[in-house]
């Protein structure tokens, strides 16, 4: 409508637009020198509070180029082939219609290229029967490779799937809060069925050498017969040129979390934690977490949302809760925190 509200980036980027309705806002913006773009944002309540995605203008001087990329599987690893990938303008657009022109499909080692994509920000929309569709964020300046993304296959009513993506050669683990009321609630963080995540027997989770024993905290039946909540993915790093899957070092991303039954009561809680930069304190915050395009996409009820990282420093990103009264609720919080099995403290 024609309600409007203008406001300025500070000296590190940052604003606020405040005292909002819910409905759903189209964010503009402009400055001399730079080619002007859009951002979608929905707030589903008057008092909802998001973060939305850190945008990086472009140069009012960027020429054309392809973009290009790979769709796979969120929880095998395995590219995906006949993936249609279409583009609208401005990032997190997910309604109108589509440029014209701007629409591929993946080949059987799942690759795509978009051709003589005009310079600007872009929402990518991919989809494929028996997937739930999926959006992404992406840009033309000229060439742009790696454009990559996931995409999970459509789940059964009650299940939620949790992929972490990132960009980058630093270790990013995914930690999940399970509202379990049972004998482990008080154990030892090493047996608490309260808390999924990747540990290992070694002391120094930092550098990863030799042949370690990995648990991947698999929960079967806590609650009742076909009740599952696993950890299928866990990478060392993100999307990087030189990835090529397999084991090790080869291996990027994304981590993916599978809830195959999500329980009627109790909240969950989602965090992303930077294990490659534990030693970072508040005295000293890493902003890698913030500076690798990182971002979460949950698939429920074969909806897929996405959750943006916060332009904040911190080793330890706090992402939503959700529970079946509320729905999601977006925490956004960065922290710091030392020790992996302290994650659920947050």
């Amino acid at each position: 409508g024609g309600y409007t509200k203008t406001v300025s980036s500070d000296s590190d980027g940052d604003y606020g637009i405040y005292s909002l309705t819910s409905g759903s806002y189209t964010l503009t913006y402009s400055k001399s020198g730079y080619s002007g773009t859009t951002q979608s944002a929905t707030l589903s309540s008057d008092t909802d509070n998001i973060t939305v995605a850190t945008l990086a203008m472009l140069s009012s001087g960027c020429s054309a180029g392809n973009i290009s990329g790979k769709i796979k599987n969120a929880v095998t690893g395995n590219v995906i082939s006949g993936v249609s990938i279409s583009l609208r303008s401005g990032l997190n657009v997910r309604t109108g219609s589509t440029i014209s022109g701007q629409t591929t499909t993946t080949n059987n080692s799942g690759v795509y290229t978009l051709s003589n994509v005009s310079a600007g920000l872009y929402t990518a929309e991919a989809s494929k029967s028996g997937y739930i569709t999926s959006y992404f964020n992406t840009s033309a300046c000229g060439n742009v490779s790696n454009q990559n993304a996931n995409m999970s296959e459509t789940l059964p009513d009650g299940a939620m799937r949790i992929v972490l993506t990132w960009n980058g050669k630093k270790d990013f683990d995914s930690h999940l809060e399970i509202p379990v009321v049972d004998d482990q609630d008080n154990a030892s963080d090493n047996t608490d069925s309260t808390h999924l995540f990747y540990r290992t027997n070694q002391t120094n989770y930092v550098t990863f050498t030799g042949v370690q024993t990995y648990d991947y905290h698999t929960y079967t039946d806590i609650v009742s017969s076909g009740d599952y909540v696993t950890l299928d993915q866990d990478n060392l790093e993100g999307i990087v040129a030189t990835c090529t899957g397999g084991t090790g070092n080869d291996q990027c991303g994304p981590e993916t979390i599978t809830i195959s039954m999500v329980r009627s009561s109790g909240s969950y809680r989602f965090h992303v934690h930077n294990i490659t930069d534990l030693s970072a304190s508040t005295s000293s915050p890493s902003s890698a977490l913030a500076d690798n395009g990182t971002f979460v996409q949950v698939f429920y009820d074969n909806v897929s949302y996405n959750f943006d990282v916060p332009r904040r420093n911190g080793n330890l990103w706090t992402v939503f809760d959700f529970d079946n009264s509320s729905g999601f609720i977006q925490i956004n919080r960065m922290s710091n925190e030392g020790t992996v099995d302290n994650v659920d403290d947050h």
